[in-house]
């Protein structure tokens, strides 16, 4: 009875690599894969969690020899955040 009340809203959810990556190695045909997550806020601005995990995504993908060709945040309406058009992924390996 004397705890404090605890927020209830997630401001972050863990992500497995294994999550994204054994799904998309175990789909015949996969060459490449693209992350999409949405903010519930609206507003799709990356936080610092995000561009950890896109540092992770992109280091599982060079390990798999699976390209990362794009992490994004989807947002209010018609709004997104690219970190591949922010010239935050790295340039994607020719095949």
């Amino acid at each position: 009875m004397g705890q404090d009340r605890q927020d209830l809203t997630r401001s972050a959810t863990p992500v497995s690599m294994p999550d994204v990556f054994v799904p998309a190695c175990l789909t015949p045909g996969t060459t490449a894969v693209i992350v999409v997550h949405n903010h519930p806020s609206g507003d799709p601005t990356p936080s610092a969690d995000d561009a950890a995990l896109t540092r992770r995504l992109q280091e599982a993908a060079n390990i798999l020899d699976l390209p990362l060709l794009d992490h994004l945040i989807v947002g209010e309406g018609e709004r997104y955040y690219s970190f591949r058009e922010a010239g935050r992924l790295s340039p994607v390996p020719s095949r």
